[in-house]
């Protein structure tokens, strides 16, 4: 058996090996290729983030008009890339507005429609290692007695006439916990902007100081499921002892309740008035521009907007950029006739699935998940669109920098592997224009593969990328040639998994035997 070797050179930075050859090189019939080595530097990519290429615009509706968020300047590689995603997910939900109207308004929903109430924004990769920035809505919806018990946990609880109110008395203790009397959306608030809100239907005082309302945000899931909820338990929090008290508020586990700075009160409570008061908790853009905070509101009958009573802090995600859940909850003091409230609605997770939660509850052994019929939320097409700074969509992977979709919901997803991620994948070794009988899952046919190269294995300097890969055992596959020929052109590349491009630096070297 004769071998001949050839050494084939990169001819750009991309991979790719186009060489000519001034001598023959004779293809026998019967000839077998092997990859002899590899060697090649790896573009560790980076850009740096300025002025001139930090800035994203998108768009959820025409009605809400567009949003620009601006990166923070700096040098992007593959050790900070996650903080950047994150970043532009905080980013991009603060700058999601809510529509600010009268009480009657907010009780109705987001009216003009903007789609804005109610979205949530993820930027983030897929199982693929693309780059996605993922467009969800769940519009905030009100609960009604029909489907009252598959989106809430209800206790002690009566829903007739669209109401909720207490089903006997509550005990002089019972204004600082949420055990006797409560109900929780089962549900997750969404994260992008959102309102969880309720109406006083009736606030009659029948028994005087352990009458009220308590309603609140609470992170801790498990004791909703128990029934052993308490105020200490909530993130945050509204309470309204007597229809004449100042409305409380709450910020933090470890705060007590205490007045809203500007003393509020409730303007209405009149009996079945549609136009009473509405209390609400809202995440979305501060008006100040400090980004997304926790904004407990107050809307008075006939006033332009309502009030804030208490602007917080609240942390979304986690050290590893995982969503925090948070859950809608209120109690109800009082006897039936003490206090009522309706319109109860919350704005859902949008990413929320069955698969997020396995725990049982009340005995019953149904697993808690998505409500399983939840009211219409209206959801109409719109006009998502996506633009990025041209330098940063070819980083992440996005052959075109602007990106639109009319449609229920979007979601853009980069045309390349992000080669950030690429660290723990293989090389792909395909000959351009020499026939081999390989085949390749992930491009469904047959390719010209010569070899994969396990990256994570032969990368020897993470820091320069540098691959240099020579097979233990070397595997000679057949060319699929019927007759001899010459050649004095060999092309070939380098690629990923998914067989795109990867960025190189310097000379590469693809080393190949050829026998026969």
């Amino acid at each position: 058996m004769k071998n001949t070797l050839v050494r084939l050179i990169t001819t750009d930075n991309k991979g790719s090996f186009d060489c000519d050859f001034q001598d023959d090189i004779v293809i026998k019939e019967n000839t077998e290729i092997a990859l002899h080595s590899l060697s090649v530097e790896r573009q560790m990519k980076s850009i740096v983030l300025d002025g001139t290429n930090s800035v994203v615009d998108f768009q959820i509706s025409t009605p809400a008009g567009g949003h620009s968020i601006s990166l923070a300047h700096g040098t992007l590689n593959r050790d900070n890339f996650d903080d950047t995603l994150r970043d532009m997910t905080d980013k991009m939900n603060s700058a999601l507005r809510m529509f600010r109207g009268t009480a009657t308004q907010i009780t109705n929903g987001d009216f003009p429609n903007t789609k804005e109430t109610g979205s949530q924004i993820k930027v983030s990769t897929n199982a693929n290692k693309n780059v996605v920035f993922d467009f969800r809505y769940a519009e905030c919806f009100t609960v009604l007695t029909s489907n009252a018990s598959d989106n809430l946990l209800v206790n002690n609880m009566n829903t007739a006439s669209n109401e909720f109110k207490s089903l006997f008395p509550a005990s002089a203790s019972s204004i600082d916990d949420l055990q006797s009397c409560n109900l929780a959306f089962k549900a997750p608030i969404s994260l992008g902007t959102h309102i969880s809100r309720v109406r006083i239907r009736n606030f009659v005082n029948t028994d005087g100081a352990t009458s009220g309302l308590i309603m609140g945000i609470t992170d801790d899931y498990n004791k909703i499921l128990n029934n052993s909820l308490t105020i200490d338990d909530l993130n945050y929090g509204i309470r309204v002892q007597q229809n004449t008290s100042v409305i409380e508020v709450k910020n933090g586990k470890a705060n007590p309740f205490g007045n809203n700075a500007s003393g509020q009160t409730l303007t209405n409570a009149t009996p079945s008035s549609t136009n009473n008061d509405v209390l609400s908790f809202e995440v979305r853009e501060d008006v100040e521009g400090e980004g997304q905070r926790m904004l407990m509101r107050h809307y008075e009958t006939g006033a332009g907007g309502g009030s804030t009573l208490l602007k917080a802090d609240i942390t979304l995600r986690n050290a590893q950029h995982k969503d925090i859940p948070y859950y809608f909850v209120v109690g109800l003091l009082g006897s039936v006739n003490s206090i009522k409230i309706d319109h109860v609605g919350s704005c859902r997770n949008a990413y929320f699935t069955t698969d997020l939660e396995t725990k049982k509850f009340n005995g019953e052994g149904r697993a808690v998940g998505l409500p399983q019929n939840l009211p219409s939320t209206n959801n109409q097409r719109s006009d998502y669109s996506l633009t990025l700074p041209s330098t940063l969509a070819d980083y992440l992977g996005f052959d075109n920098p602007s990106l639109s979709t009319n449609d229920f919901q979007a979601s853009f997803t980069g045309n390349r592997v992000f080669e950030e991620l690429i660290g723990s994948d293989n090389y792909i070794v395909e000959m351009l224009n020499l026939n081999i009988n390989t085949y390749d899952a992930l491009a469904k046919g047959r390719k010209n593969i010569l070899a994969y190269v396990p990256v994570s294995e032969t990368i020897i300097d993470d820091k320069t990328g540098i691959v240099q890969y020579e097979p233990k055992e070397r595997l000679y596959l057949p060319l699929a040639n019927e007759y001899a020929e010459t050649l004095r052109n060999i092309r070939a590349r380098i690629v990923a998994s998914d067989f795109s491009t990867i960025g190189t630096e310097g000379l590469s070297s693809l080393n190949i035997l050829l026998r026969n």
